[in-house]
């Protein structure tokens, strides 16, 4: 299964349980830095405290200068307890899902079907493949977010739905990838509607829309061949 990679540096994957491990979310005075789940604000607070705790004098313009590699070490620490407020999602355990014993051709067809009544349903009117434009309403001078909330709740839905479709067992594999992936558009998008509030998430969640094409592309060869398949 493709898993979703993040864009580098405190974000990483495989989410679990992202509100209970965010409780724990402190800078090495004890603070909380996560309580938002803002994680610009975050950033902003435990630069302020590592700065405060390195004891820089105004009076002394080398103070900060030889302070930096302190500073710089603190602060990535302290964002590193607070990366669990932004997984992605790399698996979909089994008791989650609907898995039926049924592999027969008939089976397959009426899975494929409800795939495409699921995807015809969620997306209406909408242009999956139009996240330049997102990006770029997002991104440009108005930060427009309308059309990266429009994403996220269609991305949302479709999580849902896929979820309780009912799988053969040959194809679960490929059903837990097409969830996951709907779920990790989910989150992407909706750190970029966050964005004027939160632009570090926002940002990083642009850097992690290449993966997320590309993980688009192999889901829809899969549904090719597993379309071939049942011929």
């Amino acid at each position: 299964m493709n898993q979703l990679q993040n864009g580098g540096g405190v974000f990483t994957d495989n989410a679990t349980d992202t509100a209970g491990s965010a409780a724990n979310a402190v800078d090495n005075s004890g603070n909380d830095l996560s309580a938002s789940g803002n994680l610009t604000e975050a950033f902003s607070k435990s630069l302020f405290n590592q700065i405060q705790a390195a004891g820089i004098s105004s009076q002394n313009p080398n103070s900060l200068k030889n302070s930096l590699p302190v500073i710089s070490s603190g602060v990535l620490n302290d964002l590193s307890n607070i990366s669990p407020q932004f997984k992605t999602i790399s698996d979909i355990a089994d008791s989650d899902l609907k898995i039926s014993s049924d592999n027969s051709i008939a089976a397959k067809k009426n899975y494929l079907n409800s795939i495409i009544a699921a995807v015809q349903k969620d997306y209406l009117d909408a242009n999956p493949d139009n996240y330049v434009q997102v990006m770029v309403n997002v991104y440009g001078k108005n930060n427009d977010t309308a059309s990266a909330v429009k994403s996220e709740g269609i991305y949302k839905n479709l999580a849902g739905d896929f979820i309780n479709l009912t799988v053969p067992g040959d194809w679960v594999a490929f059903h837990k990838e097409i969830i996951a992936y709907y779920e990790n558009s989910e989150i992407i998008y909706a750190a970029m509607a966050g964005y004027p509030r939160d632009p570090i998430k926002g940002y990083a969640a642009a850097g992690m829309m290449n993966k997320l094409l590309a993980d688009g592309v192999q889901i829809r060869q899969d549904l090719d061949n597993m379309a071939n398949s049942v011929k």
